[in-house]
């Protein structure tokens, strides 16, 4: 598993076992007080910024092109080109 993914599913389980001992009673008849720390629900924004951070160049919200010009498209634009500038000697 990996660590965010871990991570996650700590705090999901914390934030049950809370919940389930805040609204269980044991015993009907009579109120029974429970210690129990209260966690918030786990921080997406914060792991998805570890995640960036972390790992730039998978978890990046912009992904570049790379620039792929074949030969041949290379060579009409420079014929293209060659047209245009005899045109203009005209």
């Amino acid at each position: 598993m990996r660590p965010a993914a871990a991570l996650c599913f700590v705090l999901m389980v914390q934030d049950f076992i809370a919940h389930y001992l805040l609204n269980s009673s044991f015993d009907q008849e009579k109120p029974v007080t429970v210690k129990y720390t209260e966690h918030d629900p786990p921080d997406t924004t914060v792991l998805v910024f570890w995640l960036k951070n972390r790992q730039r160049g998978r978890w990046r919200d912009k992904v570049e092109p790379e620039a792929v010009v074949s030969n041949d498209a290379l060579a009409e634009l420079e014929a293209a080109d060659e047209r245009a500038r005899n045109y203009a000697r005209r």
